[in-house]
């Protein structure tokens, strides 16, 4: 797992963002991002994709009652959620899971106990259960470029609380989005096929996250997490490759 996760965080490096990205803490969105893809759905939650800069990408799932931003940077994701003045953070790198709520932080290694910690410090927070039922209710079209995003964001904050349902809903995503072809024009109109590359990769990045999963524990939140960095890395590489495909220099605002 560990080899694993160093090759995820090399080919980020490597360019899967599109640039070499900076290390250290992410602090807030400039006042001027780039939306590269914007969606509403049906009950009114929007998902928009920023390029906060030319080093990282937000993504960010919103409504009324909840906002949750998953920010990339070089073989790290943290994972913000607020509600009201309720706020989880949940900083994933090479060097594991750190959850910080409101009434307090630890950083997950072995051992069954910090992962009751976890969990119990995740049950306490307002904002944590509440963005559980965001995602739960979001309806997302299955032919989305951001519907991996989505719902791989949902699974990894379910499986914290130990409910693996939303890894067996992306594994029904994986096999629906093989199942279609969509063409679409790539950056010299010449036609293409980007929405089928992207989803072949994505199909991979899923598949080497369950082969990984299968080694930890039920209990180990740190090794589970650790295999959930490795897709999260894959899957925004694949994504930024997408956008590049389909040449959405000025952003898209996608129908539901």
């Amino acid at each position: 797992m560990t080899k694993s996760l160093t090759i995820a965080c090399m080919a980020i490096a490597a360019g899967c963002l599109a640039a070499p990205a900076a290390s250290g803490a992410p602090g807030p969105l400039p006042a001027t991002p780039r939306v590269v893809h914007q969606l509403t759905d049906a009950v009114g939650t929007t998902t928009r994709v920023y390029y906060s800069t030319a080093t990282d990408i937000t993504v960010e799932i919103r409504n009324p009652r909840v906002t949750i931003q998953k920010h990339f940077t070089l073989g790290r994701s943290e994972t913000t959620i607020q509600s009201g003045a309720d706020r989880v953070r949940l900083t994933l790198d090479p060097g594991g899971l750190v959850v910080s709520t409101s009434r307090g932080a630890t950083r997950l290694g072995a051992g069954e106990a910090a992962a009751r910690r976890a969990r119990a410090l995740l049950q306490q927070s307002p904002a944590f259960r509440q963005a559980l039922t965001t995602l739960a209710a979001m309806q997302v079209s299955p032919k989305t470029p951001v519907a991996p995003l989505v719902l791989t964001t949902r699974a990894f904050l379910q499986s914290l609380s130990g409910d693996v349902s939303g890894y067996v809903a992306v594994g029904a995503w994986t096999r629906q989005a093989l199942s279609t072809s969509r063409i679409v024009k790539v950056l010299d109109s010449t036609p293409g096929e980007c929405w089928n590359e992207y989803v072949k990769e994505a199909v991979a990045a899923y598949d080497e996250m369950t082969d990984c999963v299968k080694n930890t524990a039920w209990w180990d939140l740190a090794g589970s997490s650790a295999c959930h960095l490795i897709y999260d890395l894959r899957a925004i590489g694949a994504f930024s490759w997408w956008v590049s495909c389909v040449s959405l220099d000025r952003g898209v605002t996608e129908a539901a």
